[in-house]
């Protein structure tokens, strides 16, 4: 959670709250909401270190309780996999594009988040948790080879367990502390799914993941990524057991994936490109690792 206090402290009006000034880390005012306060008027989207001039009707201390996607509630950071480029490291970038960190040495395919600590994945299936500074953490677990030839891809946390892809369109459940696989579904069967190909991709090839409460959100190139200029990104419902396109873009890739608290998406490209994207594809922002990656493996969390 973050703490926004009043500065400086101030006197309440007749109606018992207070006026006044405060200083956030990056958090656009559409991504979050006040717990026992509101706003009076139109709050202007706040940057990095800027104390922000509004007329606030607050308490002098709120706590913001973000969810696991909201972008700089938590002074969130992409952490960037590498398509096992392992020199280029696991990275940890600003949602506004500045480089942090890199844990050299690492080369990943799949990131996740469980809450804690991140979990990082190579392509064919060793899992690796790691804290936030990217030390390991414990030791890694190997899961099963991949059924359709892999190499494993992304990946994401639901309910306890580790989530992943495989670019031969499985989609696995594991235990994290074993590698053991729970369940698996391959969504070459799944209603909704073009399993023929698709009319403007082809054969698909299975990259992001993510899960958003409710659904699966997949990433998709041409199969073997014969064309890094057209992307896919569709849903999975587990419940329903049912495949949905969501959009098709062209002119680049769509690799890593995850989403944030207003349901704009994160994805990963190539030549060092990460986009913010809208829920139907419009491109809202574009960052560069300058390191010339593809974010094979993506997460938004916590820096």
């Amino acid at each position: 959670p973050i703490t926004i206090t009043l500065t400086p402290p101030a006197t309440p009006g007749t109606d018992g709250r207070f006026r006044g000034t405060f200083v956030v880390p990056t958090l656009p005012r559409d991504e979050y909401s006040l717990d026992g306060g509101q706003v009076d008027g139109t709050a202007p989207d706040l940057l990095p270190e800027q104390v922000a001039e509004a007329t606030l009707l607050i308490m002098p201390s709120i706590t913001v309780e973000p969810d696991e996607g909201l972008v700089g509630g938590w002074s969130d950071s992409l952490w960037l996999g590498n398509d096992m480029i392992g020199p280029l490291g696991l990275m940890q970038m600003t949602t506004g594009g500045a480089v942090v960190s890199v844990v050299p040495g690492v080369a990943a395919t799949g990131v996740a988040y469980d809450g804690a600590n991140l979990w990082v994945g190579n392509d064919v299936g060793m899992l690796q948790e790691r804290n936030k500074a990217g030390d390991p953490v414990g030791t890694p677990v190997t899961t099963e080879p991949a059924h359709n030839g892999g190499p494993y891809e992304d990946m994401t946390w639901k309910d306890g367990k580790l989530w992943r892809v495989e670019h031969g369109n499985v989609l696995y459940e594991f235990d994290p502390t074993t590698g053991a696989t729970l369940s698996f579904v391959h969504l070459d069967t799944v209603p909704g799914f073009p399993a023929g190909g698709h009319p403007v991709l082809g054969p698909l090839g299975a990259l992001g993941l993510d899960w958003d409460g409710s659904v699966f959100r997949i990433s998709f190139c041409p199969r073997g990524c014969s064309r890094l200029d057209l992307g896919l990104v569709g849903t999975y419902d587990p419940a329903a057991n049912t495949f949905t396109e969501q959009f098709v873009v062209e002119g680049f890739p769509t690799f890593g994936l995850d989403h944030d608290a207003v349901g704009d998406l994160w994805v990963g490209g190539v030549a060092g490109d990460v986009r913010r994207m809208s829920s139907t594809g419009t491109v809202l922002a574009l960052l560069n690792s300058g390191d010339g990656r593809i974010s094979d493996g993506l997460e938004l969390a916590p820096a």
